[in-house]
């Protein structure tokens, strides 16, 4: 699969668990707490990957693990260290931190390949 098909398949299942949440529709559990915090590492380095191919001109450019722990590192310390001790909304949660990694995993092993 392409990275337009993943592109749309992240982003529009990030933008319907948001929006669902926004309207107050009732969601599973994992769904209304974790699912994006699972997408956003690889959207995020799906983007980046396709930036990059296109500032670089190299088609088949693939992302390397260390750039990929650098995103997981980096939504792990914004979004559990930094923000909650200023924004009342974020929360220090280690499962998001598991999510990070997963969907780091998923995007090596998966997507990063297309």
């Amino acid at each position: 699969m392409n990275w337009k098909y993943w592109l749309a398949v992240l982003s529009t299942t990030g933008l319907t668990v948001y929006f669902a949440k926004k309207t107050h529709v009732a969601l599973p559990e994992f769904v209304s707490y974790y699912l994006n915090d699972l997408l956003i590492v690889p959207l995020t380095a799906l983007i980046t990957r396709t930036v990059m191919r296109l500032i670089f001109g190299a088609k088949t450019l693939i992302l390397t693990t260390g750039q990929v722990l650098y995103i997981v590192i980096f939504y792990s310390v914004i979004f559990e260290l930094i923000l909650p001790f200023y924004i009342q909304r974020y929360t220090a949660d280690s499962a998001d931190v598991m999510m990070y990694t997963l969907g780091g995993i998923f995007y090596l092993l998966i997507i990063n390949r297309s």
